[in-house]
């Protein structure tokens, strides 16, 4: 049987996950300081792919749904404004 390498976390309900030596594993870093593209510019995106869309001041702006799961939190600043995104 495998080793459990999950202890209860500081809030109820959250779990830690460690690694062999009992060091913290990170799987899910921040997305911080990404490169915007205008939506005419973007080759990776498809009219039908969902995304997380903000308006901050005179601007849109759409994070795509596959981008945010893979980070769960977003570190931005746009116009001059901290925003934080969290999934």
């Amino acid at each position: 049987m495998a080793a459990d390498y999950n202890r209860p976390g500081p809030l109820k309900g959250m779990i830690l996950q460690e690694d062999a030596e009992g060091r913290g594993l990170h799987f899910h870093e921040p997305l911080e300081n990404p490169h915007w593209l205008t939506a005419t510019d973007d080759a990776h995106m498809y009219p039908e792919d969902p995304v997380v869309g903000l308006v901050v001041g005179p601007r849109a702006y759409a994070i795509p749904w596959w981008v945010l799961k893979n980070y769960h939190l977003a570190n931005l600043v746009l116009e001059g404004e901290p925003i934080m995104v969290v999934l």
